[in-house]
């Protein structure tokens, strides 16, 4: 969802007689809402690029910890950290980080996606690398829903570092690498065809055009 309307947006402004209309749900309510023809793309990750629909890859991320900089894990964890700004500007990449272990933040809170989004399950084996359980706060359906209401909140939250390329945040938060985490490839989806739809063609040539501009890309 972060990075959709600006694709969306982009493509609009090119080709001005084409309506698009956004859907938000989970991973697996996306992949039945395309097999049924509810929607005509997916932009999304996912755990197989086997079965009906074409995938098309756009960009690899890097699975974060995001921490508002009022809670208690952060001094003490500062050095492992950047800003939003940071990621941002491009003055460092999320590559470039140490990693560290989540005991670090054994006292926070964790808002996660549900079960049946990819971020859940980087969740989860974040925690088995570090042998680690957490306080669960609240479990949502939303990326930046998470985000923003951990960010306002004191709780924590897994995030990529392509949300911080695409819009310069205002909240004061930290973000870290985690052991475990790991990175996701984000993917345009479709329904395979004979004859490929010349709009869905232009649409991921804008996706890819977007990311490509994006900073460290």
């Amino acid at each position: 969802s972060y990075i959709l309307p600006i694709i969306a947006n982009t493509f609009s402004q090119e080709y001005t007689g084409i309506d698009i209309s956004i859907s938000e749900a989970s991973s697996l309510e996306l992949v039945k809402m395309l097999r049924d023809d509810r929607i005509d793309i997916i932009i999304d990750s996912f755990d197989s690029t086997d079965g009906p629909f074409e995938f098309k890859e756009l960009t690899a991320e890097t699975v974060l910890l995001a921490v508002p900089m009022t809670c208690d894990s952060y001094p003490k964890t500062k050095e492992y950290s950047v800003s939003a700004a940071d990621i941002y500007h491009g003055t460092v990449t999320a590559a470039d980080l140490p990693e560290i272990g989540l005991s670090s933040f054994s006292d926070e809170k964790f808002i996660l996606l549900k079960r049946g989004n990819s971020m859940y399950k980087h969740a989860m084996a974040a925690f088995d690398a570090c042998s680690f359980i957490p306080k669960i706060r609240y479990q949502l359906d939303q990326l930046s829903t998470s985000f923003r209401l951990a960010a306002s909140g004191n709780s924590v939250c897994f995030v990529t570092d392509t949300m911080f390329k695409t819009h310069l945040y205002q909240e004061d938060v930290a973000l870290y690498r985690v052991k475990g985490a790991g990175t996701r490839t984000l993917y345009v989806s479709h329904k395979k065809s004979e004859y490929p739809s010349v709009i869905i063609e232009k649409f991921t040539e804008t996706a890819r055009q977007v990311i490509w501009q994006l900073p460290c890309q």
